[in-house]
């Protein structure tokens, strides 16, 4: 494949990545709308409602990662790298305050109904966590291509190598 295919190719699958990422970003918003950050019952709901949409947002970013690390130049590696790794620490947050949020409302629940909160909760939760960890493997493999890219660029420097 010549590099002005690659190029077409390129801006069209960051623009793929970017409706997968920020379309379920605003469904979350408008499902969550109006945010009540200090009531813990909303920010379970919440974490619950944006954990659905986590597959697509995960789908999107591995896709514009993807692509940054076959046909991106170092710095556009970095970005998305460090993108992912502050994703996966927002996620891993998100996590944690799910748990804590999960045991403090865990008394006004119902008897009956424990089970399935709980459940809930705990789905949420390897969700979050995992999703995290997926973004979290990807942003480091940017961040040490983006290494290599320029450990290879400084040696074919060094040995005068030309490119064909």
């Amino acid at each position: 494949m010549n590099q002005a295919n690659i190029d077409r190719l390129r801006g069209v699958l960051y623009l793929v990545a970017a409706i997968f990422v920020v379309t379920p970003c605003v469904d979350i918003i408008a499902n969550v709308a109006p945010l009540h950050l200090e009531v813990p019952e909303w920010r379970f709901g919440a974490l619950g409602v944006a954990s659905n949409y986590l597959i697509s947002i995960i789908f999107g970013a591995a896709l514009a990662m993807t692509v940054a690390i076959t046909t991106g130049t170092r710095f556009t590696m970095r970005t998305f790298g460090a993108l992912g790794l502050l994703a996966a620490l927002g996620l891993l947050l998100a996590g944690v305050s799910l748990l804590l949020d999960m045991f403090q409302l865990r008394a006004q629940v119902p008897t009956e109904s424990v089970a399935a909160y709980e459940t809930g909760g705990w789905k949420t939760f390897f969700k979050l966590v995992s999703t995290a960890l997926a973004l979290g493997t990807i942003g480091v493999a940017l961040w040490r291509s983006a290494a290599a890219q320029a450990r290879t660029a400084a040696a074919a420097f060094l040995i005068g190598e030309q490119k064909a």
